[in-house]
């Protein structure tokens, strides 16, 4: 919609400003304007209680130039005709609910003018959400006796049905069913819209968002965010003995462990450096961790995970509980020595 400064008739939706805002109405005359509460600049006669109000065109405006909405050759098709949209403001005198950011004067005015709720200041709002970083991790035991069924992404499908063994296989599957759930519930879109990619590194993304993928013999991991992120986790009992051979695979010549269970920590932190960086070879001993943004847990002490993110301050645990997604109900505590 375009705006202009022409004489007011029947039925136009109008504009006035309110420093850096707009307050809107419906012209009906120049003693009748019907809006959503009073200009914000008298918002004392009607703070408790802001309800569709008629006012002449001085109060409506508060002093200020009055614009009056052109819709383009293409949306003329949306406005009702002048007399519809007075029946429509006429009949809402009184109505309450004002919300400034879901029910405002300008949501009204739209919807009394075309029938279709909208605000260019929610609009920005979720603009502005949409894009403020956040970082949510899942994490979920794998169910006894999974039925695998087709997932979203037929080269996915081919690459679990490859799969050395059914229980491979069941991690691999259940870990992309989880990510699903997990696109619904943060991106609010169908997974089925999305499009996935498979560099030949193996390495899969997404146009739409980031994400990364871990899983071990009983429970699957996953980190979705609109930032670069690698997560992995780990059993605490998978490195029983620390030879020095596996010790010179993992450590960087600036890096020290005093115990099994701070190497495993440090192998899994070069695991989600690694998958944050998107390199095509893992050479752990080459990777020196205070070089990144990446911190590990202790999950229900018998797991470790770590997170590689810039936005990891952020991050938010879930979990699987009876098919729906839920704050995660085990143990997420920081390991000694570590930060998030």
């Amino acid at each position: 919609m375009n705006w202009s400064f022409r004489k007011c008739e029947l039925g136009d939706i109008i504009r006035s400003r309110v420093g850096e805002i707009f307050h809107y109405g419906i012209f009906v005359s120049e003693e009748e304007i019907i809006q959503f509460g009073y200009n914000p600049s008298l918002r004392e006669k009607d703070k408790d209680n802001i309800v569709v109000i008629a006012t002449d065109i001085d109060t409506f405006s508060c002093g200020q130039m009055v614009e009056v909405g052109e819709l383009t050759f293409s949306d003329h098709k949306k406005r009702f005709a002048p007399q519809k949209v007075v029946d429509n403001v006429r009949s809402r005198l009184g109505e309450g609910g004002y919300n400034i950011i879901h029910n405002n004067c300008e949501h009204f005015a739209y919807e009394c003018y075309t029938g279709i709720k909208y605000s260019s200041h929610e609009e920005e709002a979720r603009a502005k959400w949409k894009n403020m970083p956040y970082l949510n991790v899942y994490i979920s035991y794998i169910p006894n006796n999974i039925v695998i069924e087709k997932l979203l992404s037929k080269e996915r499908n081919e690459e679990i049905e490859c799969a050395s063994n059914l229980e491979v296989k069941t991690q691999k599957y259940w870990a992309w069913k989880i990510l699903e759930l997990a696109i619904v519930r943060d991106l609010k879109i169908d997974p089925s819209t999305v499009n996935f990619i498979k560099d030949k590194n193996g390495k899969w993304s997404s146009d739409n968002f980031k994400f990364s993928i871990s899983h071990t013999k009983n429970v699957v991991a996953i980190a979705i965010s609109n930032k670069e992120v690698g997560i992995d986790i780990e059993e605490k009992n998978r490195l029983n003995n620390s030879s020095d051979n596996l010790k010179a695979k993992i450590l960087h010549k600036k890096e020290s462990v005093k115990s099994n269970l701070e190497l495993l920590e440090l192998w899994t932190k070069k695991e989600a450096i690694y998958k944050y960086i998107g390199k095509n070879s893992f050479i752990p001993n080459k990777i020196l961790t205070t070089d990144y943004p990446v911190s590990s847990f202790d999950v229900d002490d018998s797991y470790v995970v770590s997170i590689c993110s810039n936005e990891k301050e952020r991050s938010r645990f879930y979990g699987l509980y009876n098919g729906k997604i839920g704050l995660f109900q085990g143990k997420v505590n920081k390991l000694c020595g570590t930060s998030l």
